[in-house]
């Protein structure tokens, strides 16, 4: 199996354990991949993985909050063509499908993908200590603002390279699990479009698609196809080692081991703190 956590939860269960979900990240401590290319990778292991569930929703024994768990693992990858689907529907019949039903739809998904993040944050501010574990509220909020637009450009990127691969499965497109990369890997403009060469044509062909058939609608589209134009040169940009050392030398988007009076983890929750 490629995807094993929600598995392993789901026949602990079935064995009488309970299962939760702690919001603590003092027990592991692991870095994203270091480039778009080794995170697409990624996901798509994970998509891989998340479809074997298939094979598993008629397992004897599991609870149906279980079999529901899977089922929402499995739709969580079957949504990217689905949004994909849905926004080419709207070019082919040059409006939404029902404006009033299209915008509680786009707020309603955006608000789903926003939530935790400015749960997080509000969070963070809220508590003195974790303000300044965090560098402070300008350094908190900036790193905010820049995730956001990270997650903004990349979440079309990725809802192809999904979309993509989950078209090839039937044909026998696969991903191993082989060693993921954490070092710092820049990548060569070469292999950013090797890899990024389908999102580039796709959002070119619907940024004159859409001005063609749409116009008015074309402000819409630009976070969509900002995404995928640019893929190529943010793939390099964000990859670039000049670019995280300006990011270090500012505090943003750190986490407190960061910090420079950061000196190593501190003792085990629940034991005596020795001074």
């Amino acid at each position: 199996m490629l995807s094993h956590d929600q598995l392993e939860a789901v026949l602990m269960r079935r064995a009488g354990y309970e299962v939760r979900v702690l919001p603590d990240e003092l027990g592991s401590w692991e870095e994203n991949p270091p480039n778009l290319l080794e995170f697409i990778r990624r996901d798509l292991r994970w998509c891989q993985g998340n479809m074997q569930y298939l094979q598993l929703l008629g397992l004897p024994g599991l609870l149906p909050v279980s079999r529901c768990q899977l089922l929402l693992a499995i739709a969580m990858y079957v949504g990217a063509p689905a949004w994909l689907a849905f926004m080419l529907l709207g070019i082919w019949r040059e409006q939404p499908v029902r404006p009033d039903f299209g915008l509680v739809l786009l707020l309603s998904v955006v608000g789903m993908s926003l939530a935790p993040k400015l749960a997080t944050l509000v969070a963070v501010l809220l508590r003195t200590a974790s303000r300044r574990a965090w560098g402070g509220v300008p350094r908190i909020v900036g790193s905010a603002l820049l995730e956001f637009a990270f997650w903004l450009l990349t979440a079309p990127v990725m809802a192809v390279a999904v979309a993509a691969f989950l078209l090839g499965l039937p044909f026998g497109r696969r991903v191993g699990w082989a060693a993921q990369q954490r070092n710092v890997q820049r990548i060569d403009w070469q292999v950013a479009v090797r890899g990024l060469w389908l999102q580039t044509a796709l959002g070119l062909l619907l940024a004159g698609t859409v001005w063609w058939r749409m116009p008015g609608a074309f402000w819409l589209w630009s976070p969509v196809l900002a995404g995928l134009i640019g893929s190529i040169p943010f793939a390099w940009f964000s990859a670039h080692p000049a670019v995280g050392r300006w990011f270090v030398r500012r505090g943003l988007c750190r986490i407190p081991e960061e910090a420079p009076a950061a000196a190593g983890p501190g003792p085990l929750r629940g034991s005596p703190a020795r001074g």
